[in-house]
């Protein structure tokens, strides 16, 4: 078993994305196994944005959703958390069904669905309810996709600045290997 960080929630409502991905990550894990998908993942640590708790977890669970729900069986999904002087940016790129070029227009459009032939189908609020979260935030979620190959999905929130003892632990989450 590999110990993670501990999960930091900072007081005011400054989160940290990773520890909000870890848990997704943890949820789906049997999800992971079944469809044996490897995650790979590129972490920069002590980022933290400004956003509800719930907010951020639903922004996070959907991306991750889909990304499962839309990989192929043995596929991969890299995430990588990353900044620069004003923002926190989190990309998801699968090796999933991808979008053909004319739908990606649509995503955002309220119970829109591409559909995959051998995926799991939803009701196509996720990605609209991901954007309006995101726009209410002054965020950003941007989507690229090579029809049949890939999709890469990233999102950008503001960047936080939150020293670490302003920060508390509430729990260790403990994972497996390559999660």
């Amino acid at each position: 078993m590999k110990t993670c960080r501990n999960i930091l929630i900072p007081r005011k409502r400054d989160y940290i994305p990773k520890d909000a991905y870890y848990t997704g990550l943890i949820l789906r894990k049997s999800i992971v196994e079944k469809k044996e998908i490897t995650i790979i993942q590129d972490i920069q640590s002590g980022l933290c944005v400004k956003v509800a708790l719930p907010a951020l977890d639903r922004i996070i669970s959907n991306i991750i959703d889909n990304a499962i729900k839309f990989n192929r069986p043995n596929g991969k999904i890299e995430i990588t958390l990353q900044s620069n002087n004003s923002s926190v940016i989190l990309i998801f790129r699968d090796t999933g069904y991808g979008i053909p070029p004319d739908k990606i227009q649509h995503l955002f459009i309220p119970y829109y669905q591409c559909t995959h032939k051998g995926a799991t189908q939803g009701i196509g609020a996720g990605l609209s309810l991901v954007k309006s979260i995101l726009d209410e935030i002054s965020g950003k979620i941007t989507v690229h996709s090579i029809f049949k190959k890939e999709t890469i999905v990233t999102i950008t929130f503001k960047r936080e600045i939150v020293k670490k003892n302003n920060a508390k632990v509430i729990r260790d989450i403990k994972m497996t290997e390559p999660i």
